[in-house]
Formats: structure tokens, sequence, C-alpha cells
């Protein structure tokens, strides 16, 4: 405002002096004995583009005081309140283009032309229309600005911080790396910034909570994240990868819609249903999400819903295992699915009829492949001989079972089992090629 308000007062003093010159349809300046010139009167047209000029630098200063005091007021960085600020400096272009442009008799004229006379200002007790204005609009603008913006601005920042940092924030949170959901350890550690709508919840939940107990046994019901009784087991749990964390699972899909599960699967299962748009906990079951079951990043989801999902069986045509409970290949419906199946490849009238069969080339495009100059239909229609059709296939399909999805179960001869006894039915053992 101090910065602007002067050329406020100059633009109200030039007007006042243009207006009290006299009207003449010529322009006349006078030289006097003193060298000065002095300017007697001016041209009409001259005049008033004098007045429409004035009342455009007036614009421009008001604008500059109400946009500049909004700029700076919210502006929460010190150093760019002070750039801003310095941004003032456009006010002296105008004097800094007639220094440099202006013909130099034109600026000398300006050097000698006499002040324009003005009434007698009128003063108060010693105090001029200049002081007196300059300190009301000051506190006008700095109240103004104050109750409209800064304050607003102030309580607003005050509640962020409370929202994010109150409670009690001794606390270690971490999101696993491949699954997505959350386990926390009470105690110092860096905070947590809930920048996600989940990541928010979790931390809400956290700080809501008691965090002053040392029990380890003692309960700790969640729902978005894991709790852990130390920072030492936080890190060595938040360090095990997905398979790892599967390996230790059972083959059964978990009930998503149980809500009174045992704490320690609730939040796996939150953490599912909430990166899943249309997915509500308690109501969303394994078979809702089963579109989803071959989609690379869905480890989580292949853990919790391995039958749902095809982990049980050998020829479900499941594109990505990665997640799949180790335990599903061991268990009674598997074995005997993968013994009873013969060391020769199935005909190509049965298998392109076979919806499993189709899934698969579905997702080995779509997932793996990834090039739209196959035709997983055309592939799928011609049965194991594709293989012999396509050598490359050989190692996309066939031995990355480890990796991804085989069809080694459907086609043993086209993939040379027993050559690959990893991905073979155990029938073919004892078969030599």
């Amino acid at each position: 405002f101090l910065n602007v308000f002067p050329e406020v007062l100059d633009v109200y003093y030039f007007a006042r002096a243009v207006i009290g010159l006299p009207r003449d349809w010529r322009t006349h300046i006078a030289s006097r004995d003193d060298g000065s010139s002095e300017l007697v009167s001016v041209h009409v047209t001259k005049k008033a583009l004098a007045i429409v000029l004035a009342m455009l630098r007036l614009t421009v200063a008001v604008l500059l005081i109400y946009a500049g005091s909004k700029w700076l007021a919210n502006t929460s960085s010190l150093e760019s309140v002070v750039l801003n600020s310095a941004a003032l400096i456009c006010m002296k272009i105008d004097g800094l283009l007639f220094q440099t442009l202006a013909p130099i008799p034109a600026q000398h004229l300006l050097e000698n032309l006499r002040p324009l006379p003005l009434p007698r200002r009128k003063v108060f007790k010693g105090a001029g229309v200049n002081s007196v204005s300059t300190l009301v609009g000051m506190v006008a603008v700095a109240t103004l600005v104050y109750f409209t913006d800064v304050l607003p601005n102030t309580q607003l920042m005050h509640s962020v911080n409370e929202t994010l940092c109150g409670g009690d924030t001794s606390f270690v949170v971490f999101d696993h790396p491949q699954l997505g959901y959350y386990s926390w350890a009470a105690g110092t550690g860096p905070r947590v910034e809930a920048t996600a709508k989940y990541s928010q919840r979790v931390v809400e939940e956290i700080i809501t909570r008691d965090l002053s107990l040392d029990d380890c046994l003692a309960d700790h019901p969640t729902t978005q994240s894991h709790f852990q009784c130390t920072f030492d087991n936080l890190r060595e749990k938040m360090q095990l990868t997905a398979d790892e964390i599967a390996s230790t699972m059972t083959c059964i899909d978990q009930d998503l819609t149980d809500l009174d599960g045992y704490p320690n699967r609730s939040p796996e299962i939150t953490w599912l249903l909430n990166t899943h748009p249309g997915s509500t906990l308690g109501t969303t079951t394994c078979a809702d999400l089963k579109e989803h079951c071959d989609d690379l990043e869905e480890d989580l989801l292949r853990m919790l819903c391995p039958l749902t999902c095809g982990c049980a069986s050998a020829t479900s045509g499941l594109i990505t295992p990665q997640g799949c409970p180790e335990t599903c290949k061991r268990t009674p419906a598997y074995q005997l699915e993968v013994h009873r199946i013969p060391c020769r490849d199935q005909p190509a009238e049965i298998l392109k009829h076979d919806p499993d069969w189709i899934r698969f080339w579905r997702q080995l495009a779509r997932q793996v492949l990834g090039t739209s100059s196959f035709n997983w239909e055309e592939a799928a229609n011609e049965g194991c001989g594709v293989i012999a059709n396509y050598e490359w296939l050989e190692g996309a399909a066939c031995t990355n079972g480890h990796i991804y999805g085989s069809i080694s179960f459907w086609c043993p001869e086209a993939c040379h089992c027993p050559l690959h006894k990893r991905h073979c039915p155990p029938s073919c053992n004892n078969v030599t090629e």
C-alpha cells in the first residue's frame, strides 16, 4: 500500500493542476527570465487527454493496491512475499521508458518547466491531506485484507495442522510395497503425510487411539491398518514379499463381507475394497472382484480370493499366479486334477470351446505380450498347434509357469514335456522324448 498510494496522490494533484489550467485552442508555453518555462494555457483536446491518462493511472494504481494486497495475503511463504513485493518496481517502468526513449529536447523542456500551480492545501493542526489520507487508507486496507483473507487462511492452516498433526503422533507407519496395506507400531518415528483418502483414514485411526499401552498382547483392533508391537517387528513385516506372505496363507476364499473377522485380516480387505471403485466393505464378495484376478498388480486379490481367481487349478487360465498361496498346489483337489491329466495334447476342437483356455490367451495378449499384432482369438482356435506355428510362444506360454500361467497342462506334447518337468503333468514323468 505504501508503495502504490503515493501514485494515487500524484494522480490526484496532477488532475487538479490540469483542471485549473486555462483552456485555449492552442497550448502556450512562456519563457521566463530565469531560463525556466511555464505552461500558460493548454489546448482543450490535450487537457481532456491528460485527464483521461490521469484516470488510467488511477485505475492501475487502485487495481495494484487491491490485487497486490490479496495476492500477498494469500502467500504463505515469506520468500514469495518478498519476491512479490519486489515486483512493484513495475510502477517505475514508465519513468525508465521516458528517460530512455523520449527525445532529448522533450526531456530538457520537462526539466525546465515550472511546477503547475495548485490550490492552497488545507491543513488541520499541522496534518495535511497527504498524511491523513495515507494513514486512513493504510488502516482501512489492512483491516479489510486481514478479515477477508489473512484470518480465514490462518484458521484454515491451523485446522489442517490439527487434522494432520494433532493427537498422539508417537508412531511409525509403513505401506507394503507390493500389497499396499498399512502396518504401524507405537513409538517415535517419522510422521506420515496423509495425502490419499485411504492414507488419511489410516492416520486418523491411529492418532485417535491410545498409544501409551506397553503390553504387546493388549487388544489393538483396527480396520484400516496393522498394529505391530515394535519397530523391529514392523520393519521385518514390511520387508516380506507378496510371495512370502502368500506362502503362509491357506487356499480358501476370505469372507470379504465379514466385518467381525480377526483384526489382522480386516486391513487387507479394507485396502482391497478401497482400491476398487464401486466396492463396499461388508457387501462386496470375491465373485464381485473376479474380473480383476488377471490384473498384474492384483497380488492381494489373488491372495485373499485364491479359489475365485483360479489359483487352485492347473487349467484355470490364470495368467498371473503371483500372490496365490503356495498351499493351493498342495490341496487334494489340485493334486487330483494334475494327476488325472494325460501326457498328450488336448484336441483343438475341445480347447476352442474351453472358457479357461480362452481366458489364458486373452490375458496373455493383454498382460504379457502387449502387442496388437498378435491375434489371441486365432491362437486359441488353433489349439496346441499354435506353439508349432509360433515357436517364439513356447517361452511365453509353456515354460513361464513360475512367472505367468502355462498351457503345458493342456499341451504337454507341444510344450515338450517332460523336458520342462516343473510345468508338466506328473503323467509325463515316465515319458521320454
